[in-house]
């Protein structure tokens, strides 16, 4: 998790400056559905492992096994606790980010960033970011910005171990 906002401060200085502040709420908050469906998981790394095995997204998996997943339980706390709707939005589209929407395709490359940068690319399979080409798009992000910003994750995250 913490990587992933690592990688989202870098690509802020992608963006406009009013826009950092959202972005890196937005990253903070991602996976806060996570929690909310935590006390029905007796172990995340389970999930994983099937995850791993089935070749299935996480979010399908929680879907079937709750009839919700992470993503729309956050929207559902943010929405509770009136956390503005771009933010909310966001988080409910993480894993599946709208072309138009640059700061939710800019949270989806900051988790791929963040999973390459711990070496867990491959949990999911080679499937795991169908969009990232996509997204890289819609921010204006090359393969050199990629590259760079991933340097620079792994190098926060390795600093502060």
């Amino acid at each position: 998790h913490r990587a992933a906002v690592e990688a989202s401060i870098a690509l802020g200085t992608h963006f406009p400056i009013e826009e950092r502040a959202t972005l890196t709420a937005i990253a903070v908050l991602h996976d806060i559905g996570k929690l909310v469906l935590s006390p029905l998981i007796e172990d995340r790394e389970t999930l994983t492992e099937l995850s791993r095995k089935s070749r299935r997204s996480i979010i399908d998996i929680e879907a079937d096994l709750f009839d919700i997943d992470h993503t729309e339980a956050g929207k559902i706390v943010c929405d509770h606790w009136n956390i503005p709707s771009v933010i909310g939005d966001s988080i409910e589209q993480h894993h599946r980010p709208r072309e138009a929407d640059r700061l939710t395709n800019a949270v989806y490359i900051a988790d791929a960033i963040a999973h390459a940068s711990i070496d867990q690319a491959t949990d999911h399979g080679p499937d795991r970011f169908p969009q990232l080409e996509t997204a890289m798009g819609v921010c204006n992000i090359d393969d050199i910005q990629m590259a760079r910003t991933l340097e620079q994750t792994t190098r926060a995250i390795g600093s502060r171990q």
